[in-house]
């Protein structure tokens, strides 16, 4: 089982899971999730939504910012941050983009992108741009051995 918090509230999901928050609703596969707590109760806590995953997770989409310290086997959205490893999919954000690893498609940060790896995409920042590896073409993913992508 993978960990998810949202707003420090730990949620156990299964791992690799697509995971997606909508008006206060969480989605996990695709399933709208149900707790004794309801988002909106979490949300009138802090209305500013945080997500946090401890392990690999599927697409992950968030009307909040995102921390994820495993891998994103899809694309990763968030209106706010996101912070994370590895990405087989594209990713975007209202504001910070920080990538520990390579990215498999598009990076789309609202102000900053910081990308410790390589990325077969195009790169599109508000402000500044850091890629600690190369920028490289999605012909390249066939060729490098080790970025595991999976279209």
């Amino acid at each position: 089982m993978g960990v998810m918090f949202i707003n420090n509230k730990r949620i156990e999901v299964p791992n690799g899971s697509s995971i997606s928050v909508i008006n206060n609703e969480v989605y996990v596969d695709g399933k709208l999730w149900v707790d004794k707590d309801s988002m909106s109760d979490i949300a009138k806590e802090n209305p500013q939504i945080t997500i946090k995953i401890e392990g690999d997770v599927g697409s992950l989409t968030s009307s909040g910012s995102v921390e994820v310290s495993g891998k994103v086997n899809g694309d990763i959205s968030a209106k706010g941050s996101v912070t994370c490893g590895d990405v087989s999919g594209s990713v975007s954000a209202g504001s910070l983009v920080k990538v520990n690893g390579n990215v498999g498609h598009d990076v789309d940060a609202g102000s900053y992108a910081e990308i410790r790896g390589d990325v077969y995409g195009d790169i599109d920042a508000g402000s500044f741009v850091k890629v600690n590896g190369q920028r490289k073409s999605r012909e390249d993913l066939e060729k490098d051995n080790d970025f595991d992508y999976e279209p």
